[in-house]
């Protein structure tokens, strides 16, 4: 992820912690990436993005399967799939929580970004390494 982890020793303590490494920041793939930051979003709200929309994909799977001919899925498969989308059905996640306020502009919000992301690539010529 173009971090190294560094160890520091100060008398009794010992502290551990991640350094950017300049190999990485350095190259075309890591200017995108500080690009996307300054100009989209931090990594944090990345990551947050990525498991909303986990979650909203999962949500989605979960109402098409309702919906579907099952006779064609091997039983084993079926069961599987039952009690993963039981358990998912057990959890409060953060699509339950967007859509009982019913804020849906959350969705426009990560394409919107998503968007975003694409268009930096773009303009970065990036795409041959993406083909890699």
């Amino acid at each position: 992820m173009g971090y190294k982890k560094k160890t520091e020793i100060n008398g009794m303590r010992v502290y551990t912690f991640y350094e950017e490494t300049p190999s990485r920041t350095n190259t075309k793939k890591g200017k995108i990436r500080k690009d996307i930051g300054k100009k989209v979003s931090d990594r944090d709200d990345l990551i947050a993005d990525a498991f909303k929309l986990i979650f909203l994909t999962i949500s989605a799977l979960k109402e098409i399967y309702k919906v579907v001919p099952k006779d064609d899925i091997p039983k084993k498969t079926k069961e599987l799939i039952d009690l993963s989308f039981e358990k998912y059905s057990n959890h409060e996640n953060i699509m339950d929580l967007y859509l009982q306020s019913g804020d849906t502009e959350f969705i426009d919000r990560l394409l919107k970004r998503q968007d975003d992301i694409v268009k930096i690539i773009k303009e970065n010529k990036w795409k041959k390494m993406l083909l890699k």
